[in-house]
């Protein structure tokens, strides 16, 4: 496999409907996915999860905007070519004006920040392990993670997204 690196300021923006089905991207959502434009439109957005990423980082993500809260988290994506991209991923709800109910959620992704890739790599991949025979054991590996930096989730990511781990 082969990584394909996102080019700094490029955003990656894409929106699904409240079951995660892909309503929209924009052309770097395409490109970096490896797809022709319109191609995922009508797919169900975890097409695009690498098989290196962790359930529980999904699990906790989806807990999240299902609820209203936004989500930032360290992403790697499979390309359609079987290549992969990292992303620091900002996911948060969309409403629908009438009613105030969630109708759809928007994720905009950006570079990650290239020397917290190898951290977060180790990270989920202990959290992988921990999967295969012990759901609960990964998680409370997480929460380990999380409590020794006396931080929440979103807090984490985003400072090492801004300096590292």
């Amino acid at each position: 496999m082969f990584e394909v690196e996102v080019k700094a300021g490029h955003q990656i923006v894409s929106k699904t409907d409240a079951e995660g089905t892909i309503i929209s991207g924009n052309e770097n959502f395409y490109h970096y996915a490896g797809y022709r434009e319109g191609e995922l439109t009508g797919k169900p957005h975890n097409i695009l999860r690498h098989r290196d990423m962790p359930k529980i980082v999904f699990r906790l993500l989806w807990t999240k905007i299902h609820h209203g809260m936004d989500v930032n988290a360290y992403v790697k994506n499979r390309r359609k070519d079987g290549g992969y991209y990292w992303v620091y991923a900002s996911v948060t709800p969309s409403y629908n004006k009438r009613t105030g109910e969630i109708e759809g959620y928007f994720s905009i992704r950006k570079r990650a920040n290239p020397e917290a890739v190898a951290t977060i790599s180790e990270v989920y991949k202990k959290l992988l392990e921990l999967e295969k025979t012990d759901y609960e054991a990964a998680k409370a590996y997480l929460k380990s993670i999380l409590d020794e930096r006396g931080m929440k989730f979103n807090d984490l990511m985003r400072r090492v997204q801004a300096q590292g781990f």
